[in-house]
Order: C-alpha cells, then sequence, then structure tokens
C-alpha cells in the first residue's frame, strides 16, 4: 500500500464525518445538541472547567456514533455471510453510543444546573 500524505488522511477523515453527517440521523442530532451544548454555555457564562467537561461528553457521544456508524456499515457488508454475531455487534455498537449518551446527560445535569441555578438567582 501506497505511504499516504497527511493532508490526503485529513481529507479522509472529514469524508467519514460528512458521511456521517449526511446518512446518520443521530449524528446530525448530536451535532446540534453539541452546538446547542456550547451555545447555552456561552449564554450562561460558564467557567473554562465547564467547557472542558463539555467538550470532552460531546467528543465522546460524537465519535461513539462514528464508531458505530462504522461496525454497522462493515456488518452490512458480511450479510451475504449472516453470522450469529451480526445482531450482537451492532447492538454493543449501539449499547456504546446509549451508555455514552447517558453519562454525558449526567454530566450535563452537573455542569447546567448549577450555572442555571446561578442564573436564575441573579434575576
Amino acid at each position: 500500500m501506497k505511504n499516504r500524505t497527511l493532508w490526503y488522511s485529513i481529507q479522509a477523515a472529514f469524508g467519514g464525518m460528512t458521511y456521517a453527517y449526511t446518512h446518520e440521523r443521530n449524528f446530525r442530532t448530536e451535532i446540534w445538541f453539541t452546538v446547542t451544548a456550547f451555545t447555552v454555555l456561552i449564554a450562561l457564562g460558564a467557567a473554562r472547567i465547564d467547557y472542558i467537561l463539555i467538550l470532552i461528553v460531546c467528543a465522546l457521544i460524537l465519535i461513539a456514533e462514528i464508531i458505530n456508524t462504522a461496525l454497522e456499515r462493515v456488518v452490512d457488508v458480511m450479510k451475504p455471510h449472516k453470522h450469529p454475531y451480526a445482531r450482537v455487534i451492532k447492538d454493543l455498537s449501539a449499547a456504546f453510543v446509549l451508555l455514552s449518551g447517558i453519562f454525558g446527560i449526567m454530566i450535563g445535569f452537573l455542569v447546567y444546573i448549577p450555572l442555571l441555578l446561578t442564573f436564575i438567582r441573579g434575576l
């Protein structure tokens, strides 16, 4: 296999993200939740640590969704050779996304509730 340039690798990665955005409704939804999350942080005047925590959570969820999509596509390619573990692989990768989302929501509550309470008290 030919050595690829860094630029080629970056283009391929953006191609993957574009694919996920155009073909995966959940990925699009998660992108817009990320944008909303940061917009609210800005509006509430959050501290740097809040931005860091939400950035880590959003990144984890988006990465989980891309991994889930990749695994689903691999299983789909293997369809002619239906294997009993095909459903298990898809379910496990979906569980990864679900758990990321659940823990993301928990961290979101820990970040946003104190910010909202401070904002309400300041009114």
